[in-house]
């Protein structure tokens, strides 16, 4: 689903983000380049 904000845990996923994740692995299907990436996740 959508996520705004912040998300902390340890596996994050959004399907649209807009915010920041922090995790071991973090996942953004929305983002075109580098959609899954550890530690940290940002799209405006």
């Amino acid at each position: 689903g959508a996520q705004n904000g912040l998300a902390i845990g340890i596996i994050n996923i959004a399907d649209e983000l807009h915010g920041l994740q922090i995790g071991l692995i973090n996942i953004a299907r929305n983002k075109e380049t580098l959609p899954v990436l550890p530690l940290f996740n940002y799209h405006p």
